[in-house]
C-alpha cells in the first residue's frame, strides 16, 4: 500500500495515511517520487495484484494532501521521472511499457509522447528553462547518451558521453545555468563517488 507522510517545516510528522490504486486495498503498491506541480504535488509509483501485470499509478494531491485525482493508464503513468514545463505541463521520462517522452496536461491526459532508444534519466535543471537535458542508458553496453529538446519538445542535440569521465554508474544528474552538467555516480558497482561535467 503506498504511502503518504506529510512533515512540517520543523521536521515534526503532520500526517500520515495510506493510498491504494482506484482505492482498491487489495492491490500491491508503493510510490516512488514526488514532484511538485503548481501548487500541488504529484506522485508517482507502481500497483500490482498476484496473476496480473503491474502497472503505472499517478496521483495529483493538493496543498493538503487530499487527492485531487488519479491515473492509473500505463501510457501516461509510468513514470520514472517528472518535471513541470514552463507552460504548466508535465513532462515525464518512462521506461516501462517502453522506453519514451510523454507529456500530460494538468488533468493527466496526454499530449505529446515520442519513443527514446534506451531507457531515460532526467537532468534535473537547477534554473527554469523550456529546454529539456535528459540522459539514456543503452543497458546492452552501457553506453550514454545525452539529448536536449526545445518547448516544442523537437531534438536540440545529442551526443555521447565519453567513458573517460571515469563514472560507470550514475545515481542523479542536474544541468547548470551555463548548460553544463554534474553528474553523480559510481566509479564501479561497488564503491567510489565520481563527479564530471560537459
Amino acid at each position: 500500500v503506498g504511502l503518504l507522510t506529510h512533515i512540517g517545516i520543523e521536521g515534526k510528522l503532520l500526517d500520515q495515511r495510506y493510498m491504494s490504486p482506484r482505492a482498491d486495498q487489495s492491490y500491491d503498491s508503493s510510490f516512488g517520487q514526488c514532484v511538485r506541480w503548481d501548487e500541488d504535488v504529484v506522485v508517482l509509483g507502481r500497483g500490482a495484484r498476484w496473476g496480473e501485470s503491474s502497472f503505472g499509478w499517478m496521483v495529483r494531491l493538493d496543498a493538503s494532501g487530499r487527492k485531487v485525482w488519479e491515473t492509473t493508464d500505463d501510457l501516461t503513468s509510468s513514470a520514472g521521472d517528472a518535471l513541470q514545463m514552463p507552460d504548466g505541463s508535465l513532462l515525464m521520462l518512462t521506461s516501462r511499457p517502453t522506453n519514451r517522452l510523454v507529456i500530460v496536461n494538468n488533468k493527466g491526459a496526454l499530449l505529446f509522447q515520442s519513443p527514446l532508444p534506451s531507457e531515460p534519466r532526467l537532468l534535473n535543471p537547477t534554473v527554469s528553462s523550456s529546454i529539456v537535458t535528459f540522459m539514456t542508458v543503452n543497458i546492452d553496453n552501457g553506453q550514454k547518451t545525452l539529448w536536449r529538446f526545445d518547448a516544442e519538445h523537437r531534438e536540440m542535440t545529442h551526443a555521447e558521453i565519453s567513458e573517460k569521465n571515469g563514472i560507470a554508474s550514475i545515481s542523479s544528474a542536474y544541468e547548470l545555468s551555463d548548460h553544463s552538467v554534474i553528474l553523480f555516480g559510481s566509479t564501479d558497482a561497488y564503491k567510489g563517488v565520481a563527479h564530471g561535467a560537459s
